[in-house]
Parts: structure tokens; sequence; C-alpha cells
């Protein structure tokens, strides 16, 4: 699905999936603290060749080369990130 950990520090979504899927989720629990991210990976024109757009907890954050990039952040909470993804 594209979803991995970089370096400990960064969430990176990297997600191509046929055009007919609307999407998925992934939920992640970080160890050591128990912070949780829920993923939600959306397709809503149904081209989901790459990263168009991310949000983590209602804010922007970086689309680079197609890719999402979030910082994580680990104090045992609870966060939600937004991926849309569209034409290249």
């Amino acid at each position: 699905l594209g979803v991995r950990i970089e370096g400990g520090t960064t969430l990176v979504v990297d997600s191509w999936i046929p055009d007919e899927w609307p999407g998925f989720r992934v939920r992640l629990r970080l160890p050591g603290d128990g912070t949780q991210y829920e993923i939600a990976v959306e397709n809503p024109d149904g081209r989901g060749a790459q990263v168009v757009s991310v949000t983590a907890d209602g804010n922007a954050a970086t689309v680079e080369d197609g890719l999402a990039r979030v910082a994580l952040i680990r104090d045992g909470g609870r966060h939600e990130v937004r991926v849309v993804l569209g034409a290249a």
C-alpha cells in the first residue's frame, strides 16, 4: 500500500492504487509510546496515480515528488492523516 516510516521520524505515503479503488485506511501504532496514526488514503476521481495533497491533524503537510511526508509526533496520542490521490 506504500505506507512506511522513514528514519523513525517521518511517515511516508507512496500509494499508487488501482483506479477502481475508492481508497483505504491504515492504522499504525508506533513502538515505544503507543502513539497511533489513522491514515486515510482517498481516490476521489478514480485516478490513483500519485499523492496530490496531504493533511495531518487538519494541517497541510508536505507533498514531494508525488509522496506524502509527515513528521511523526511521538506523544502517546492519536493523529489523523488524510492523503488524496489524483492524476500524475
